[in-house]
């Protein structure tokens, strides 16, 4: 029996064929009602939060755990324009450039059951 089932933003963004088998183990997952749980770990090197947020939006209703770091969650406001004076965030390009307000905290966003 498999209770949970974890997957990170960064597989879809590898390629045709990563991003294939990354949407496809998620609706079986959900299909089987195992619970999902995603961490966005959106990477710019990989390609822009927008590509990712298109990718991993239609899979959002089966997840009942997004874990989102400050910086994703301003970068998602800004995107979806929830908020019109939302800051563009920044995002590191490298671990060396994180500083201290870059570390977190993270935010883990429960799904309604």
């Amino acid at each position: 029996f498999v209770g949970w089932v974890h997957s990170t933003g960064i597989t879809p963004l590898l390629g045709p064929g990563p991003c294939f088998h990354w949407k496809e183990h998620l609706t079986q997952a959900a299909a089987r009602k195992i619970r999902i749980s995603l961490d966005l770990n959106h990477r710019p090197a990989l390609g822009t939060l927008e590509k990712l947020y298109e990718i991993v939006e239609p899979h959002l209703k089966d997840c009942e755990v997004v874990i989102l770091s400050v910086v994703q969650v301003a970068g998602l406001i800004h995107l979806l324009g929830l908020a019109k004076d939302a800051p563009v965030p920044h995002t590191p390009e490298r671990p060396q450039d994180l500083d201290d307000s870059d570390e977190g905290p993270w935010i883990a966003c429960l799904a309604a059951l």
